[in-house]
């Protein structure tokens, strides 16, 4: 396996690289391996304080608290953002807010 990645990594011919690149790929699936990804057990998240999300709002499939196409569950406040905007004209700020949810905590 080594040798095959060796030469994967200097090969300049696509063609060859492909082949090299199946035949890897074979090695993996004929010994059932396992190749460990990257996982990070946590999501950090910025925002306006207009987009709220419910207590215990995130669940063990959440990876991102304000995505529209995966597992999430908030809404726009429009009189929160009508307040915010307002308070932005006006030069003032609010008090940064931090929620730690551990719920599903490793």
């Amino acid at each position: 396996m080594d040798k095959l990645i060796d030469q994967y990594v200097v090969e300049f011919d696509v063609e060859k690289k492909q082949q090299l690149s199946h035949q890897i790929q074979q090695k993996v699936s004929d010994e059932f391996l396992i190749v460990p990804g990257y996982m990070v057990p946590y999501t950090r998240e910025a925002h306006w304080r207009w987009l709220r999300v419910p207590e215990n709002g995130m669940t063990k499939l959440t990876e991102t608290m304000f995505s529209v196409t995966d597992v999430a569950n908030f809404w726009i406040d429009s009189d929160l953002k009508k307040q915010t905007k307002s308070a932005m004209k006006k030069g003032e700020s609010f008090e940064p807010v931090t929620i730690v949810d551990d719920t599903f905590k490793l």
